[in-house]
């Protein structure tokens, strides 16, 4: 259910960039002027993994196809066939340089993986040499659904791969994969990327989802490994499901690293994390981008209440998503000289924060808890003071939430959420409870066993955890000095 959801949302999110409109900017941008020269615009189609989302929509490409204008390089298709002239069990692979023709002594790898539900799931690796045609044959392969095999050329810091194919019982198959010149540098290649960074508000977090689509419009590969910083305080970390040689990897307390292989053609890949929400009513997300960004688009899912302002992007548009929910748009596309979108300032207002009156309702209900367990443990004193082991144990948990509660107000009042007056009147009605509560507990003791109770089951067991019982004045005090003074 996890993958779905995100399927679901990543689909959303590039339904936006395809079918909304491209927003305006305080100064448009020719296209010819984007990153790199003659970037491919945002009505691209949907990359070729990624679910239909709606009738007549785009994404029947594949993720190796150049752009269509006849000044990029369009690389050759890579290829899995059955020849009815193999036996079964065969696969012969092929490797090709970026003209077509056949690389003598290319280095391969047949990445095998095995799944069963006896075995479970196995893998192994075949390292082999191509001949002075660029080819080897595979023989002896098991066939079925429950082995499939990706063949892949290596080429120095680079590999080139197709999709995971099996083998049927009846032909073998012959595979085709083009091996290209490699770059580690940047400037070498001709490499452009758009953005798309969807922003949801949870209860404790804030979801940030990117989705990353880029283009190697020549016919050198690259083998990037580039860093950039995420929010600071970001976690659960977690990339996008891909079978594309180019993908996103969590560089512990720092940020995302972009790894692999960018061979020429269209590639696309994404990965989210959450950042703490501050409860507070504004809060700013900074980003850092890799190189060549061209193009970003920000989405942030919203009520009626809240705002989206991305620094240097034009004014948020609200609209309406795929699933029906409320969305704020903004849009930003970079001129060449400015050297790309580095950073995202993003700041989100108008968000939900505890109202003040919440703490004025808990005084009340701490009032009426303390009278009411008083009024229980007047009725229950017979000569020195006792209590059962239950209504102490109530008495312990109701001083425990109230001293969690008093945690929350000063933080609270720290950030500013409740006003100076609410603040001193809350404050001293809590410890007032919380000093009536403490001295209750201290004027009681456990109930011995009796007659009645000697034979009885042991009492509940206790959840959460227990303080220690201190003297009404010393937890006041206690409480008191861990308080921020208005």
């Amino acid at each position: 259910m996890r993958r779905a959801g995100r399927s679901a949302l990543l689909a959303a999110a590039i339904a936006l960039v395809t079918a909304t409109p491209l927003l305006g900017s305080a100064q448009p941008v020719d296209a010819d002027d984007a990153l790199p020269p003659g970037h491919p615009p945002v009505e691209e189609q949907l990359p070729a993994s990624h679910p239909q989302i709606g009738p007549g929509a785009e994404g029947a490409g594949t993720p190796r196809r150049g752009a269509e204008d006849p000044g990029f390089f369009r690389p050759p298709e890579d290829t899995v066939v059955e020849d009815p002239s193999l036996p079964p069990g065969v696969l012969i692979a092929t490797v090709q340089d970026a003209e077509g023709r056949p690389i003598p002594r290319a280095a391969i790898q047949l990445n095998i993986l095995h799944n069963s539900v006896a075995k479970g799931e196995s893998k192994e690796r075949r390292d082999v040499v191509a001949d002075d045609l660029g080819t080897f044959r595979f023989e002896g392969l098991p066939t079925g659904s429950g082995t499939t095999y990706r063949v892949a050329a290596v080429r120095g810091p680079a590999t080139f791969s197709i999709p995971p194919v099996a083998l049927n019982d009846k032909v073998g198959k012959r595979a085709v994969v083009h091996s290209y010149e490699v770059a580690t540098d940047v400037e070498e290649v001709f490499v452009g990327l758009q953005g798309l960074v969807y922003l949801q508000l949870r209860e404790d977090t804030i979801l940030v989802e990117h989705l990353f689509n880029v283009f190697n419009l020549g016919p050198v590969a690259w083998v990037p490994d580039v860093t950039f910083r995420l929010p600071e305080g970001f976690k659960a970390f977690n990339k996008g499901d891909s079978m594309d040689e180019m993908r996103f990897e969590e560089v512990r307390g720092s940020g995302v690293a972009i790894r692999g292989t960018v061979g020429p053609g269209r590639h696309n890949a994404s990965f989210r994390y959450s950042v703490p929400f501050m409860k507070e009513e504004r809060q700013v997300i900074r980003i850092e981008l890799p190189p060549r960004v061209a193009q970003v688009r920000v989405i942030a899912e919203a009520s009626k209440s809240m705002n989206l302002e991305v620094q240097g992007f034009p004014a948020a548009q609200r609209t309406q998503g795929q699933d029906g929910k409320k969305v704020l748009v903004t849009e930003q596309r970079s001129a060449r000289a400015a050297g790309g979108v580095q950073e995202l300032s993003i700041t989100l207002s108008g968000l939900p924060t505890p109202s003040p009156w919440r703490w004025v309702a808990l005084s009340l209900a701490g009032i009426v808890v303390v009278g009411a367990l008083g009024v229980v443990f007047q009725r229950r004193k017979e000569g020195p003071a006792e209590l059962d082991d239950d209504a102490r144990r109530d008495l312990l948990e109701a001083r425990d939430a109230l001293l969690d509660e008093f945690v929350a107000l000063e933080r609270a009042h720290k950030r500013g959420d409740i006003g100076p007056k609410t603040y001193v009147r809350v404050r001293e009605a809590l410890l007032d409870a919380l000093a009536r509560l403490v001295a209750m507990v201290e004027a009681s003791r456990p109930a011995g066993p009796t007659a009645k109770s000697a034979g009885a089951a042991p009492p509940r067991a206790r959840k959460g955890r227990v303080r220690p019982a201190l003297g009404a004045q010393g937890k006041a005090r206690s409480a008191s000095a861990r308080a921020p003074r208005s």
